[in-house]
């Protein structure tokens, strides 16, 4: 799982892991087996990255864009399909959402797109996960240099004091309860 925290760092393709990447955190690699984000300015950030949807294999998303969606679209609705041809599309929800959890929809109850990530990917079977950039005691609201050069950073939408912490506690009482272990990638 690649974040954008400050010990974020160029993570290689390899066909011994896959790579999942949180907002616009492919910038590090080469190859985004899954590609997660949760609100509509992050999209467009993407957008602006040459090349970015070309190597996205499954582009996960909410039904609903959070913020930056004050007219509340369906995500479906506001991308464009143009740039995604041939990605795997995946769509989520949220407990706070009007749309219900269905059989291709799961709901969550998250406060990260890294705690849905980590979500998603328990239930498809992944066990073991190791990450970059997900620092739980960085100072708030800090990012890798590399996003907050490109205004990627936590500028428009700050976290709550705090929040990576909490993110990261919830992201790990997750994987206690699915007997899956998450560790920091040692390359």
């Amino acid at each position: 799982i690649i974040g954008k925290g400050p010990s974020a760092r160029y993570v290689p393709s390899s066909s011994e892991y896959y790579t999942c990447c949180l907002n616009t955190s492919g910038r590090l690699t080469d190859v985004v087996n899954f590609q997660f984000l949760g609100d509509y300015f992050i999209y467009e950030q993407m957008c602006a990255i040459n090349g970015y949807f070309n190597k996205i294999e499954n582009f996960i998303y909410p039904v609903e864009f959070n913020l930056e969606n004050p007219q509340r679209k369906k995500s479906r609705d506001l991308i464009n399909h143009d740039l995604k041809t041939g990605l795997n599309q995946f769509e989520y929800t949220f407990h706070f959402h009007k749309y219900p959890e269905t059989e291709d929809i799961r709901m969550y109850t998250v406060i990260s797109s890294g705690e849905v990530a980590l979500a998603w990917l328990l239930e498809e079977g992944f066990k073991t996960f190791y990450t970059v950039g997900i620092d739980p005691y960085a100072p708030d609201n800090v990012r890798h240099h590399v996003f907050e050069s490109n205004m990627e950073g936590q500028h428009i939408h700050p976290n709550m004091p705090g929040g990576m912490l909490i993110a990261y506690n919830r992201m790990m009482k997750r994987v206690n309860l699915y007997g899956a272990e998450m560790k920091e990638y040692q390359a």
